[in-house]
């Protein structure tokens, strides 16, 4: 056993970690994770998105996430979007193992007073399934006058004794979608909420622990020129989560040039129980091939910590990876008009 824990230590930091929704820097680069009505927004297009997340270093066995999603817009019938997507997390030297996976579905509806705009609702099916690896803990039972009893293997029967669980869960979410009147570049403007975990999963390995209600709420702008000038958008997002009283707040600014890419962002963390409140400054680069039918973007980000982690965390890194396809569609479409590109793939399809 390279790390020991004692029990006590075990059951706070399992309360603190399950509490947490699965957050990223760049949220729009793994977006049918960020909100269910993402899913298939762009008609034809087939994304795959790849994204991996370290966080924590000082700790032994740093934070580790990782997420893959894939998404299409169908042509018929038209409108609806399908999507799949998978997340591994593990948390300290194989303290907790988290794994979600599931399917989401989304309808996109052009309004009617304007066809540049449309309005999705998307829904999300999941599981969520945690594991501990309790050999690599030490209970009250083992604890002699001598040392520690590696031969005693007995579970505390305040402890769950399953080597996991799983449970289902449920996300919805909408959207708002609108191409602004420009000659010169391709202008979006964009609003969603996301509700997750509808049926407060319990997800407790210790004790009775209800994964609580959460919220999203997203704005963002894009104005990308029809030449090779300078490209930008901008989001902000904020998330609040119900019982364990956790807000998540930040803005991320992007600019792109030839297809490079620069990012800029404020996030921030607080929280009403004992934990401290975290700040972070995010940076990030990367290259997207713009001006191609099929998208490709890579990005790197750093946030850096400035307040509220003790031991000087040496920050957060996060590496995405967006690819989009245009499958095309035979024929006229209800939707061929509604908010696309016309040919020019922007990754992500804002």
């Amino acid at each position: 056993m390279k790390y020991k824990f004692i029990l006590f230590i075990l059951f706070i930091n399992v309360q603190l970690l399950v509490a947490q929704d699965f957050l990223f820097s760049n949220p729009y680069n793994i977006r049918i994770i960020h909100n269910p009505a993402f899913t298939g927004i762009d008609q034809a297009r087939v994304n795959v998105n790849l994204i991996h997340r370290t966080q924590f270093n000082p700790i032994p066995g740093p934070f580790k996430t990782s997420a893959f999603s894939s998404d299409i817009g169908l042509c018929k019938p038209a409108n609806v979007g399908l999507g799949l997507f998978a997340i591994n997390s593990v948390q300290g030297d194989g303290f907790l193992t988290n794994n979600n996976f599931g399917l989401s579905a989304a309808i996109h509806i052009p309004t009617s007073k304007n066809p540049q705009s449309n309005l999705s609702f998307g829904i999300q099916f999941a599981f969520i399934q945690q594991s501990v690896d309790w050999s690599k803990y030490v209970f009250s039972d083992q604890i002699t006058f001598q040392g520690i009893d590696k031969n005693v293997s007995s579970v505390n029967s305040s402890i769950n004794p399953n080597v996991g669980i799983i449970k289902p869960d449920i996300s919805s979410g909408l959207i708002y979608r609108q191409r602004l009147t420009s000659n010169n570049s391709f202008r979006f403007f964009m609003a969603g909420l996301s509700i997750n975990h509808f049926n407060t999963p319990n997800i407790g390995l210790i004790n009775n622990y209800i994964l609580p209600i959460s919220s999203n709420v997203h704005v963002g702008y894009l104005n990308q020129p029809f030449k090779k000038e300078i490209g930008f958008s901008i989001n902000s997002r904020l998330i609040q989560q119900q019982n364990f009283k956790n807000t998540y707040f930040d803005v991320n600014a992007e600019i792109c040039k030839l297809g490079l890419i620069a990012i800029f962002a404020v996030r921030s963390n607080t929280t009403n129980n004992f934990l401290d409140n975290t700040h972070y400054l995010g940076f990030g680069f990367g290259y997207e091939n713009v001006y191609n039918d099929n998208s490709f973007k890579g990005v790197l980000n750093y946030d850096l910590n400035i307040s509220g982690v003790s031991g000087e965390s040496s920050g957060i890194w996060e590496l995405s990876v967006f690819l989009s396809f245009n499958k095309g569609c035979s024929g006229n479409s209800s939707r061929k008009k509604v908010c696309n590109y016309d040919g020019l793939g922007k990754a992500p399809q804002f």
